[in-house]
């Protein structure tokens, strides 16, 4: 999932990556952070948070962890960042990717391999 950072600087934000990856993760119950990417695009900071695959499948509680992790990364930004009632309220998710490993689902086991 990918979370738009509205007003904050990636430099900014990586100075405390690893309080906000811990703040994260101790509000998540069923799944686990594998890794918390921030990257800057068209002068706006995003956080791309991937969930481990033994962690990450769909149960109809996975909106509801996404919204924990929105909800701690809300007030990691009030504490860390200065963020104030408005800068909160455009923090928001911007994209959400589901996908599996198939490990080789759709290749025969007939076909010579191809690397």
């Amino acid at each position: 999932m990918e979370i738009e950072l509205v007003g904050i600087r990636k430099e900014v934000a990586a100075e405390t990556k690893s309080v906000m990856w811990n703040s994260i993760q101790s509000r998540l119950q069923e799944t686990t952070v594998k890794n918390l990417l921030l990257t800057n695009r068209r002068g706006h900071t995003y956080i791309w948070i991937t969930f481990s695959p033994e962690t990450a499948h769909i149960t109809c509680r996975t909106m509801t962890e996404m919204m924990k992790v929105l909800l701690a990364v809300k007030l990691h930004g009030e504490s860390y960042w200065g963020f104030r009632n408005d800068d909160v309220n455009q923090v928001k998710i911007t994209k959400i990717d589901i996908a599996a490993d198939l490990k080789g689902a759709f290749i025969s086991n007939l076909s010579s391999p191809s690397y």
